[in-house]
């Protein structure tokens, strides 16, 4: 291939912006081109927040702006959901129509049984979770499944280059503190685990071998509700999710693995240090 062709193909890709005079001796400017511009352009646009002209206020208590008339209708919504299981698209109309209502509700301190009693189709509705954090964060929403199969190769790496095990990165010391991220049974006990737990964050949990990495049930367990997931990525993604959805703190004992997935795979706007551990692993990635 020439240079010209070689030019002309690249420029179809992409083409820079640029300016020059034209015969009247105005400045003219000339936007971006190409394929790759096209798709950020496009990428850009499809995450643009909804117009919210365009919808119905009466049906969206996020949009009301009278506080009381704003409350009544959440209000309603709360309780045709704590009553109604189906059908799934009527649920997600309904969580739509108020997932920031819901989010200042969590962050008011209530507590977690509180939050389980108003809002139970969170925990037993497919997706759930994952919509309303979508709706409040959508750039963040899919990253640990899109990058997963890059960090996960490159994790393993750093792990053989430096000789380190989990523990060794500080984000877990112990074989409790490992079970506190991800714990293995090999038995159905999780009934019985569920029963004793009397923390509120989500606990990733699978049936399973540890030593042959075969499981049988993908789980993120709750106090007193259970969630049950189709893997291992979907389990850490509903929990972590749910750690902002319901504004639980990241537990001490595996506070490190936590951080490293807000700040390196979400990239959420940190609320604290981060772990100058997970800057290392983050750095290497």
């Amino acid at each position: 291939m020439n240079n010209k062709f070689n030019f002309t193909l690249g420029r179809i890709f992409y083409a820079l912006f640029y300016a020059y005079l034209g015969p009247d001796g105005k400045k003219i400017s000339k936007r971006p081109s190409g394929y790759i511009q096209s798709h950020f352009v496009n990428f850009w646009a499809s995450n643009k927040p909804v117009n919210k002209q365009s919808m119905n206020e009466a049906d969206y208590p996020d949009l009301i702006p009278n506080y009381d008339m704003r409350l009544e209708k959440t209000k309603s919504i709360k309780e045709w959901l704590k009553s109604n299981r189906g059908p799934p698209s009527k649920i997600f109309e309904k969580l739509n129509q108020s997932p920031t209502a819901r989010l200042k509700y969590t962050r008011s301190g209530v507590a977690f049984s509180e939050i389980i009693s108003n809002w139970p189709r969170l925990f037993d509705v497919d997706g759930a979770i994952q919509n309303d954090f979508n709706h409040l964060f959508p750039l963040a929403a899919d990253n640990l499944f899109s990058k997963w199969d890059n960090i996960s190769c490159k994790m393993m790496q750093y792990g053989q280059l430096i000789k380190r095990t989990v523990e060794g990165i500080n984000i877990s010391s112990t074989e409790a503190d490992v079970d506190s991220f991800i714990k293995v049974q090999k038995e159905h006990e999780y009934q019985e685990f569920m029963k004793q737990k009397e923390d509120d964050y989500p606990q990733v949990y699978l049936v399973g071998s540890r030593e042959d990495l075969h499981f049988t049930d993908f789980l993120v367990i709750f106090n007193d509700r259970i969630v049950k997931c189709s893997s291992l990525l979907e389990a850490v993604d509903i929990a972590f999710k749910s750690f902002y959805i319901f504004n639980i703190e990241f537990p001490k004992s595996c506070f490190g693995a936590w951080q490293f997935l807000d700040f390196f795979i979400y990239k959420m706007k940190p609320t604290c240090p981060v772990m100058s551990t997970v800057k290392e692993l983050a750095a290497f990635m």
